[in-house]
C-alpha cells in the first residue's frame, strides 16, 4: 500500500508532490438507491448492493486544503479536481474526523467522503454519492478501509 501511495505521488506531479498523504483506502463495499428514468427502466429503480472492490482511494492534505484522487478498477486515475470538480472540507467536523465536499459544479453529482483515522492514517472511511443527470439518478453509501498513507 505505502508503494502505491508512493507511485502516486511521484505521477500526479508538483501539485501533490507538495502534499503529506493521509490515508489510501479500497475494499468498498455499500448499498445504492437508483431512481427510474434515463438508463434505468420503469419499475427497475429501488436498493441494490454495491461495491468497488477494486478501487483505491487517495486522500491527500495540502497545506490544509484536501485533495482526493481515485484509481478505479481499470487503472485509470481520476482527479474531481481536473474533472471540474470543487474538493474541500466541510467545518464544523467532529475533531476525530475529516469531512470532504466535492461538488462536480453543472454535472448533478456531489460526493461527501467521512474519514475517521488514527494518527496513523488507520480507519474508516464513508463515501457518499448523490447523482441526478439524464444517464441516471442514485444515492450510493459505500464503507471502505483505510491504511496510513
Amino acid at each position: 500500500m505505502r508503494k502505491l501511495s508512493l507511485l502516486i505521488l511521484l505521477l500526479t506531479g508538483s501539485v501533490y508532490g507538495q502534499s503529506k498523504t493521509i490515508t489510501v483506502c479500497k475494499g468498498f463495499l455499500g448499498h445504492i438507491y437508483v431512481l427510474p428514468g434515463g438508463l434505468i427502466p420503469p419499475n427497475a429503480g429501488g436498493w441494490d448492493i454495491d461495491s468497488i472492490k477494486d478501487g483505491v482511494l487517495f486522500f491527500f492534505d495540502n497545506h490544509g486544503a484536501p485533495s482526493i484522487i481515485f484509481k478505479d478498477a481499470s487503472g485509470q486515475m481520476l482527479n474531481p479536481e481536473e474533472s471540474g470538480g470543487t474538493v474541500q472540507y466541510i467545518p464544523g467536523a467532529s475533531s476525530d474526523h475529516r469531512l470532504v465536499l466535492v461538488n462536480y459544479a453543472g454535472r448533478g453529482t456531489i460526493e461527501l467522503y467521512l474519514f475517521d483515522l488514527d494518527d496513523e492514517g488507520e480507519g474508516t472511511v464513508l463515501f457518499y454519492t448523490i447523482k441526478s443527470n439524464n444517464l441516471i439518478s442514485s444515492s450510493r453509501l459505500l464503507v471502505g478501509k483505510c491504511a496510513g498513507g
